[in-house]
């Protein structure tokens, strides 16, 4: 019996506004849409895991630092030049 392959396809972050995310963060890591429908965006390149923005109605946006609201993951980015990529988005 063979393995299966298990890889992974993408990071999904659930949020009120799938394209409004994904055009923020397509702008800022340049990268272009590869799915999109009314309640989910997904953002990468071919055979690459992607990031994924998925509607859940009601969601609340976290409000960190209050434990109440902590946040749930972020993405960790990093720039050359801070004003420059500043400037640009």
């Amino acid at each position: 019996m063979n393995t299966p392959e298990i890889r992974m396809l993408s990071v999904d972050f659930d949020c009120l506004d799938p394209a409004e995310q994904a055009r923020f963060y397509g702008a800022a890591l340049d990268l272009p849409v590869l799915y999109r429908s009314d309640d989910y965006v997904l953002l990468g390149r071919a055979g690459a895991p992607g990031l994924g923005f998925v509607r859940q109605e009601g969601f609340r946006p976290p409000a960190w630092p209050d434990p109440a609201h902590s946040k749930q993951a972020h993405l960790e980015l990093g720039v050359d030049d801070l004003d420059a990529a500043q400037e640009r988005m």
